[in-house]
């Protein structure tokens, strides 16, 4: 939630402009970190093998090339 949420400087905010301005966001790239499987998921080595209700995300990066041509990054931290 303090990474999607619907409050200034989230996830959310971002998918908005992109939706009301897609010319300025050119060349989309999204990266997701996880910090690795739970406590109590074994002793798996492939976030395929992690039951989806515990994946739970530690930052998302996302890229993307502006009307100006110029990269811009903007992380988002979760919280949690």
């Amino acid at each position: 939630e303090s990474v999607n949420g619907n409050h200034p400087g989230s996830f959310y905010e971002l998918e908005q402009k992109i939706a009301d301005n897609p010319g300025n966001y050119r060349n989309i790239d999204i990266r997701i970190e996880y910090d690795g499987p739970p406590a109590n998921a074994g002793s798996v080595t492939r976030l395929g093998d992690v039951n989806p209700v515990d994946r739970v995300p530690t930052e998302f990066i996302v890229k993307w090339v502006d009307q100006g041509g110029v990269v811009q990054e903007r992380p988002f931290v979760n919280r949690n």
